[in-house]
């Protein structure tokens, strides 16, 4: 009986241990957020004047002091540059009730390239705590899981891009001609444009 009570004990506390290994992969859903060369942003909460603070200057066709109409998503995306090299692009929106300036506006998808146009973009992209550079899509599936834009008899090889859903963005792998992560992109799903 004695033996019993240990094993009971002993079996539970491995249960716990496997739930608590299970809640730590690196596909965590609920992180919404890059980091890129050591800046934090989440997405639907990091505005543009966050982004410029970290040390990214801007390359756009919108006027940085042009106010963004409330409940409006600019087209274009903005090209971010950190020491005149594009690391990242933002698509961003203004959810408010009220017209906002640009640099108050969020950011709502948020790309950072590894790579882009055959050149060398950020020194550091970061999700879920992986820097996936140089990751090819065997790597990338053994940290994050099979993509969820797979079928059941799906060529991972053949597939561009690897989508995996959260509560409320999709995070997007995409692979380069060599076969590696050249940029993710974290996109906020649950805004909607109301003009």
């Amino acid at each position: 009986m004695k033996y019993l009570k240990q094993y009971i004990i002993c079996a539970a506390a491995a249960l716990v241990c496997l739930a608590a290994l299970a809640g730590c992969s690196a596909r965590n859903s609920s992180d919404s957020k890059l980091i890129l060369d050591g800046n934090k942003f989440r997405i639907g909460q990091c505005t543009i004047r966050e982004i410029t603070a970290a040390g990214f200057d801007l390359e756009t066709d919108a006027d940085p002091d042009q106010n963004i109409p409330a409940g409006t998503m600019l087209a274009h995306p903005i090209l971010l540059l950190k020491k005149d090299v594009p690391a990242a692009s933002a698509v961003i929106a203004n959810p408010g009730k009220t017209d906002l300036p640009l640099s108050q506006c969020r950011v709502y998808k948020l790309t950072g390239f590894y790579t882009i146009d055959g050149t060398d973009g950020a020194s550091q992209v970061i999700y879920g705590g992986t820097d996936f550079k140089g990751y090819d899509r065997e790597k990338v599936e053994k940290s994050m899981g099979r993509p969820d834009n797979s079928g059941k008899d799906t060529d991972l090889a053949t597939l561009d891009q690897f989508e995996y859903a959260g509560p409320d963005y999709m995070a997007v792998f995409s692979f380069g001609g060599d076969g590696t992560v050249t940029q993710i992109e974290l996109d906020h799903t649950g805004y909607t444009v109301n003009k």
